[in-house]
């Protein structure tokens, strides 16, 4: 793992008007060295709390794609159970830390263009690091 300058890569991805959940899983993709693809950034840009609807929040969202990237299951053959748990465990670890897995718990302040533009950069920084470190433990 990386970890040198991904603070620098979040904030120019966010100053691309990314949203959390896109930041969040372009930048686990580089730290984690999976490789990039257009399907996969694609597949990325619905993870801001259901399209700012308060659901789950994109931090978690990005890390349960990457987490499924790493460990998922390619043929219905294979069991499921190693995934399953490593997305419980990471889902729980999220919710302690958050006291939620929701973005409108997390972010009660909703989405509004009069709020400041970094209104979720220091949660976005902060869901980075507890995924790296999260998956460095699983690692």
């Amino acid at each position: 793992m990386q970890r040198k300058n991904f603070k620098s890569y979040a904030a120019e991805l966010l100053a691309q008007d990314y949203n959390c959940g896109e930041t969040v899983f372009r930048v686990l993709l580089k730290e984690l060295g999976i490789k990039e693809s257009k399907e996969l950034l694609k597949a990325s840009s619905f993870m801001n709390g259901g399209g700012r609807a308060g659901a789950q929040c994109g931090i978690l969202d990005a890390g349960l794609m990457v987490l499924s990237l790493m460990y998922g299951r390619d043929t219905y053959k294979k069991s499921r159970e190693p995934l399953q748990g490593l997305a419980y465990k990471l889902t729980k670890e999220f919710e302690k830390k958050y006291k939620s897995f929701l973005c409108r718990d997390i972010r009660p302040e909703g989405f509004s263009h009069i709020q400041p533009e970094d209104i979720c950069n220091k949660r976005i920084i902060e869901g980075i690091e507890f995924l790296l470190d999260f998956f460095k433990k699983i690692d």
